[in-house]
């Protein structure tokens, strides 16, 4: 989990959440927020469920989010977080 939000800090890329773009401090301030909300219930065993859970859509609205990279189309954020997850293990 760590990995993949330094990933997002050092990436210049933009988080979408609930219509509205975010640098990636605030984003990972928010995804950290709900990580422990989660993780304090159980609800979060595995980086996979960390994506799927707290870092795929809003709970409130069921919006997904978005990752933008430059000029590059936005793409659903869990999307953006399993394809980094893919590449880092794969080079463990």
């Amino acid at each position: 989990m760590r990995h993949l939000l330094d990933h997002l800090k050092n990436s210049d890329c933009e988080f979408n959440r609930n219509g509205k773009w975010y640098e990636a401090d605030e984003a990972i301030k928010h995804i950290n927020e709900k990580y422990n909300y989660l993780n304090k219930r159980g609800l979060i065993n595995s980086t996979e469920q960390f994506i799927k859970r707290a870092a795929s859509e809003s709970s409130m609205s069921g919006k997904p989010y978005m990752v933008k990279c430059g000029s590059v189309e936005p793409i659903k954020s869990p999307v953006w977080f399993n394809l980094e997850l893919m590449c880092f293990r794969k080079n463990q």
